[in-house]
């Protein structure tokens, strides 16, 4: 099956009014034995062509016609580079976004780590500062330690206990 009016009426893109006109009648003139015998497919294509012809004969609709085949084409085209490196795309991203997580964790675990360290540190600290105190109450001088007094009425000599 033809797939654009101008492969349908044998026309270039650039045809003018004149070649569209004569392209309309031969083709016209092909088809009318099997129009006359109503053969189906013959009067669908005979419909096609007059909608064809009036697009084309209209230059405003012809312009639109026109956008319309640069747009599928392009479409086509689009649609044909996908397909030959789509399934290469679409294995780049997984693989890329793969790597993105795998980055995201390997940062999210060295934090998650550098945090730990941290905390094992002020642990640490809070320990030392701990046993330096228990050390301290432990450690007694000589001047903390009360002398005893003598009984009311006793005297001492000095030097003896």
């Amino acid at each position: 099956m033809k797939k654009t009016l101008y492969e349908l009426l044998e026309l270039k893109p650039e045809a003018t009014q004149t070649e569209i006109d004569h392209a309309y009648a031969v083709a016209k003139t092909r088809l009318q034995p099997a129009i006359d015998r109503a053969d189906a497919d013959a009067l669908n294509l005979s419909r096609l062509l007059k909608d064809g012809y009036r697009i084309l004969s209209d230059p405003e609709r012809r312009a639109r016609y026109d956008a319309s085949i640069q747009a599928q084409a392009q479409i086509e085209r689009s649609q044909l580079v996908y397909e030959s490196v789509g399934s290469t795309r679409i294995g780049l991203g997984v693989v890329i976004t793969l790597l993105l997580l795998v980055a995201g964790g390997i940062w999210v675990h060295l934090k998650l780590l550098d945090r730990a360290e941290n905390i094992r540190v002020e642990y640490a600290e809070a320990v030392r500062q701990k046993q330096a105190e228990k050390e301290k109450a432990q450690t007694t001088t000589i001047e903390a330690i009360p002398m005893p007094q003598a009984a009311p009425g006793i005297e001492r000599e000095p030097g003896k206990p």
